[in-house]
């Protein structure tokens, strides 16, 4: 009887194990099926299985590669040209002290945003998330426009977790299976990466090449406080702060498309 019990106890002991290994895995299987379900309900609305080209010219997609495209231009512009700007703005010495702290903080910035990211990701929304890595991304430019030191080295302090978090934002934005099927999204990625290389290297070039030529600034002077050469870059930096703002318009379009959905609901309801 002794051993019928401890077997009885070590059955129930290997049920409890097998119940808690099987509720995330129930969690897990539930979404899946209710994902199942929203595709299902998209093709019959839409009377067909939707197309790779109806997914990469949807007005999500184009907004969401218009807006990494100009992430992407910005940041690499920065780092094609940081040391130059700095070296006009507080000579060679202060551009070599604030040269090496972007070096450091750049990936250890990256590395610590990670987690605070991931978390943000569970929790927010897209026109959330978005919404905050345009904020901080809009920061850090404006503080590149700085003349002054501390603005420009918390620019290179900003500069690793605003990457982290608008690159993940992107990533999480095409793992949506309501907006990218699962067949398709892989190949939207592929896409929309190839638009964003092509601007995120061609555009850094162009523009410097336009500095240098002084096409932007027309050979006038415009220094920005003490007296130090920055006019070079004013005009880019400038032009390349109008579209950091401008693409503010990408999250704001998810909050509204987010409250037409919950009217629709409640209005259905």
């Amino acid at each position: 009887s002794e051993s019928k019990s401890e077997v009885g106890e070590d059955a129930g002991d290997e049920s409890e194990t097998k119940s808690d290994v099987a509720s995330p895995l129930s969690a897990r299987w539930k979404r899946e099926e209710e994902a199942a379900r929203l595709r299902k309900r998209a093709v019959e609305v839409s009377g067909g299985e939707v197309g790779m080209g109806a997914v990469l010219l949807s007005a999500s997609n184009c907004l969401l590669v218009l807006y990494m495209a100009v992430y992407h231009l910005v940041s690499n512009f920065y780092l094609e040209t940081q040391i130059d700007q700095l070296e006009e703005l507080f000579g060679a010495g202060h551009a070599e002290w604030l040269s090496s702290a972007f070096n450091f903080a750049f990936p250890l910035g990256g590395l610590l945003a990670s987690v605070p990211v991931a978390s943000l990701l569970e929790r927010a929304g897209e026109a959330e998330y978005f919404g905050i890595a345009t904020l901080l991304a809009n920061t850090f430019s404006l503080c590149s426009l700085s003349s002054s030191r501390q603005p420009q080295l918390a620019a290179a302090l900003l500069f690793g977790p605003v990457r982290c978090l608008t690159w993940a934002c992107y990533f999480q934005f095409l793992s949506t299976e309501s907006r990218y099927p699962p067949g398709l999204s892989a190949r939207a990625m592929g896409y929309n990466n190839v638009v964003i290389a092509i601007v995120g290297a061609a555009g850094p070039y162009t523009l410097a090449y336009l500095v240098n030529e002084r096409a932007l600034l027309g050979g006038a002077s415009m220094g920005m406080g003490k007296g130090r050469g920055d006019s070079r870059y004013l005009q880019a930096k400038l032009f390349l702060q109008l579209c950091n703002t401008l693409i503010a318009i990408f999250p704001c379009l998810l909050w509204r498309e987010r409250r037409r959905k919950q009217a629709g609901a409640a209005h259905s309801g």
